[in-house]
């Protein structure tokens, strides 16, 4: 009966350690607050979607979950009277209305994130012109709880970026403590 307990116990194991997910839902990519940002399915896509519109043949899941991060943190903190400046909805129409952008903008595959995507792109504009706005970003990060799949590592509020390289599995020696 122990030898079957033990040879069971080392299955769940070895399972849970191989899968990558432990403690975490493999389909969502992202979760912003209390509530799933972006799955991977919809990462893939998007990240198809930039890159048919940049002409990078792989454009990377990673530095697409970026941008969008970068968006949706100044997206939801748009009330914040520095980011809000340059991030709003005007703000985004006129940058919908940019010829250069029309590919994207009408890609189905762009459709869901595209607000987030292209906030992203203000506020790196903006960072380079007022020094205000990466404070006020690292506060807004600080107030949205990130979380990201392993995969991508961790998300760094006061970085604004992710930390480590990402695994898909935690060392054996944190699960196994």
């Amino acid at each position: 009966m122990k030898r079957a307990l033990r040879a069971l116990t080392a299955t769940i194991t070895a399972v849970l350690l191989l899968s990558g997910c432990l403690g975490n839902n493999p389909s969502v990519a992202a979760t912003v607050g209390t509530s799933p940002y972006i799955s991977e399915t919809q990462l893939t896509t998007m990240a198809n979607a930039l890159a048919e519109f940049t002409g990078e043949r792989n454009f990377s899941r990673s530095q697409t979950l970026y941008l969008l991060l970068i968006g949706k943190i100044a997206s939801d903190a748009s009330g914040n009277p520095t980011i809000g400046t340059y991030v709003n909805t005007a703000a985004i129409a006129q940058l919908k209305a940019a010829p250069d952008l029309a590919a994207l903008v009408s890609n189905p595959k762009a459709e869901l994130f595209l607000d987030d995507l292209l906030a992203s792109q203000l506020l790196m504009e903006a960072a380079n012109s007022d020094a205000a706005v990466v404070p006020a970003m690292q506060a807004a990060s600080m107030e949205q709880e990130v979380i990201v799949h392993p995969r991508y590592g961790s998300w760094n509020p006061q970085q604004l970026a992710f930390d480590g390289n990402g695994s898909l599995s935690r060392p054996a020696s944190e699960v196994l403590r």
